[in-house]
């Protein structure tokens, strides 16, 4: 495979393992196609002709950066994010600042460790010298949230076009993402207020009969 821009975006969204068969129905024999550089790959599994290889450059899920550039336009930040130039392991674009409390700053210690990892919640736990980014590969969407240990609110970003950050403070800390949209926000309050009236009717039926 020799699309770079392929290959940068298989690093960033975390595509980790690949399959791979001498023939596909949408695409016809693959056997003479290009493959990943074999320093770049790892057969880790062969059954007849099917085979699926371990990408080995893959970006981590997490990880924490000391680099930004806020670009709001889609398109200018799509040809910065494809630029050859351009190292997304190092720097995340972002389509606003992060806010004027937090000074990002390379810090070329800093850790992520993903505690917990469920469809609608994520723990991580950051070690940093300076305030960094944490990027996490998984799709930006409405309803996510996230917080420090001590309930500070922190903003979700949409980092790299389609994916999120989370700006975090330096030190030691443990932050949770979780999934709380407005429409469920709404469907329990509204469950409740019919709950009450329910039981205010059945109180006076009651009292009638």
């Amino acid at each position: 495979m020799e699309n770079l821009r392929t290959i940068k975006l298989m690093k960033l969204f975390g595509i980790k393992y690949l399959v791979d068969h001498p023939e596909w129905l949408d695409a016809g024999p693959t056997a003479d196609k290009k493959r990943l550089p074999d320093g770049s790959q790892r057969l880790v599994f062969e059954n007849g002709d099917w085979k699926i290889w371990e990408f080995l450059d893959v970006f981590p899920r997490a990880f924490l950066a000391g680099k930004y550039e806020v670009i709001p336009d889609g398109e200018k930040l799509i040809s910065r994010l494809y630029g050859d130039s351009f190292d997304p392991r190092q720097t995340i674009l972002l389509n606003q600042e992060p806010g004027s409390e937090f000074s990002i700053l390379p810090d070329e210690l800093a850790q992520v460790n993903i505690l917990q990892y469920r469809p609608t919640k994520i723990v991580f736990e950051t070690f940093s010298a300076f305030d960094q980014l944490l990027f996490l590969s998984d799709t930006w969407y409405p309803g996510w949230k996230a917080k420090l240990e001590n309930g500070r609110e922190l903003k979700i970003l949409t980092a790299d076009y389609a994916l999120r950050a989370v700006p975090v403070p330096a030190g030691d800390h443990t932050i949770t993402m979780w999934y709380f949209p407005e429409s469920f926000r709404t469907g329990l309050i509204t469950a409740l207020f019919f709950l009450i009236i329910t039981v205010i009717m059945m109180k006076l039926v009651r009292q009638t009969y």
